[in-house]
């Protein structure tokens, strides 16, 4: 009798879990790219990193697929929806498995595959108020805003509340998306944030890193 061995050449979910994982510590998103244009596999895998227990590991996920979805969107960019939905559906009760970081991966694509923004940007602002993705909601409506600011234009008053919100996260967020779509028209609501000293923790896509800021300090980054 002839035994059958193990076909070898094609890693498991579990290897290309590993190997992305290390990619995403080093910070390798042109090898990330790579390993997906040659394994297609790796698209669906990527998104379970975002269930990582270190959160910087997420980010740097959140960042690999608005990369990877810019490639595949320019032979395929009904992938990309597909991609998006997936997302969307992680944020669904019926899912049974919350995507924490979903709204943040909707952002990034969105912001990669610009095309799609008018399609699915203003679903963003639906969870403004939708726990638990208040945080990723504010962060992805200022992060597509800083490309298309006239899509949020008409809904400003979405925003507004956030500034009164008990989590600075929320209020830093929520003055950036105001500025980046209406500059002049937002300063006036900076007055209420000028003094604003609570601190917290953002991850910041030029150098990979999580950093902690004021929330007036960082109202000067915008």
């Amino acid at each position: 009798m002839i035994s059958q061995q193990k076909d070898t050449t094609t890693p498991s979910r579990r290897q290309r879990k590993a190997a992305l994982r290390q990619l995403l510590q080093e910070r390798n998103t042109d090898a990330i790219e790579a390993m997906a244009r040659e394994d297609p596999h790796v698209v669906r895998v990527l998104p379970t990193m975002l269930f990582d227990r270190e959160p910087l590991i997420c980010w740097r996920a959140i960042g690999a697929l608005g990369t990877v979805a810019a490639v595949i969107a320019k032979a395929d960019l009904e992938r990309v929806r597909v991609m998006i939905r997936a997302q969307l559906w992680q944020m669904n009760d019926e899912s049974g498995n919350v995507g924490w970081y979903a709204a943040e991966a909707i952002g990034e694509i969105l912001y990669n595959v610009p095309i799609l923004i008018d399609e699915f940007g203003q679903l963003l602002l639906s969870y403004l108020d939708e726990e638990p993705f208040e945080r990723g909601a504010h962060w992805a409506v200022a992060r597509v805003a800083s490309l298309r600011p006239d899509i949020y234009r008409d809904r400003l008053d979405e925003l507004l509340p956030s500034l009164e919100s008990n989590d600075a996260y929320i209020r830093a967020f929520a003055i950036s998306a105001l500025l980046r779509i209406d500059a002049e028209g937002s300063k006036k609501y900076t007055a209420r944030l000028i003094k604003d000293r609570a601190v917290f923790s953002y991850y910041d896509f030029d150098d990979g890193a999580l950093h902690e800021a004021s929330v007036d300090k960082f109202i000067q980054l915008v």
